[in-house]
């Protein structure tokens, strides 16, 4: 029995050895964990952070190559003659009837760019009655497009199209020599129109 207690003793102290040991391992395992997850924690902040400023960085490269005035500024326009005129060789054509102006660009035969960029300009003009007429799409004092309408009886409609990059406050409108337009409330058949591209 004399053996025996100091053995006893001996497992008892063992048995606190191993206690202590098994704590000591729990706390290093919850510590490494505690330590694994702070790091895992830090490394989704510095991910997070880093994808919003590139989302941001993206966001202000699209706001840029659209001038930052997408969807904020439109320009364009549409305007009819709504009835039949006489017109003399040089004259600007006023067409009178202005279905659409956004941006209020155009006034009184004459469309003046409030914004810098690249249109896209049509016109359309038509009788039966004149002899030849040309309309010319002008920018500033330069041709740009024209059509013409020789209809000898017939009526003949005629048109163009041009793209054109424009500063502020260039003008730009429909020049004709002299002959005669028609025009009507009811059929629109000489027209002009811009929008602005980009």
């Amino acid at each position: 029995m004399e053996n025996i207690i100091p053995f006893l003793a001996l497992v008892s102290l063992y048995g606190a050895v191993l206690l202590n040991a098994e704590s000591v391992i729990e706390d290093e395992q919850e510590n490494s964990r505690f330590h694994f997850d702070h790091k895992l924690l830090e490394n989704f902040v510095r991910l997070e952070n880093s994808f919003k400023k590139r989302l941001d960085a993206l966001e202000e490269r699209a706001n840029n190559l659209d001038g930052g005035w997408r969807n904020t500024n439109a320009v364009a326009f549409t305007a009819v003659l709504d009835h039949e005129v006489i017109v003399k060789d040089g004259e600007t054509l006023v067409f009178n009837n202005i279905l659409y102006n956004a941006g209020n660009g155009y006034n009184t035969g004459v469309f003046t760019a409030p914004i810098t960029g690249t249109y896209i300009f049509a016109l359309h003009i038509e009788h039966w009655v004149t002899e030849a007429l040309t309309a010319h799409l002008m920018l500033d004092n330069t041709m740009q497009v024209s059509a013409v309408i020789h209809p000898e009886g017939k009526s003949q409609q005629s048109g163009n199209t041009a793209v054109i990059e424009l500063q502020i406050g260039h003008t730009v409108w429909v020049k004709t020599t002299a002959g005669q337009l028609y025009g009507s409330k009811t059929f629109h058949g000489t027209t002009f129109s811009g929008a602005l591209l980009y």
